[in-house]
């Protein structure tokens, strides 16, 4: 599973990230924090994977998604 876990003040940023995959995935809403969250595998592997292979992320979390 693919999760991005914000506070809810962030719930429009969250929005905007599952529009911008093509509105793969979920949102949802617990006490003060919303995720998004992708749990299909074929969208981890269509969608997910090839955007942080052509903009890989920066400092620790590059090295979270290569393993």
């Amino acid at each position: 599973m693919f999760r991005i876990h914000l506070h809810l003040a962030d719930a429009e940023l969250l929005c905007r990230i599952q529009s911008f995959f093509g509105g793969i995935g979920s949102i949802s809403i617990s006490g003060n924090s919303v995720s998004f969250n992708v749990k299909k595998l074929e969208d981890i592997k269509n969608v997910i994977i090839p955007h942080f292979i052509k903009y890989p992320l920066i400092s620790n979390k590059f090295i979270d998604f290569y393993i």
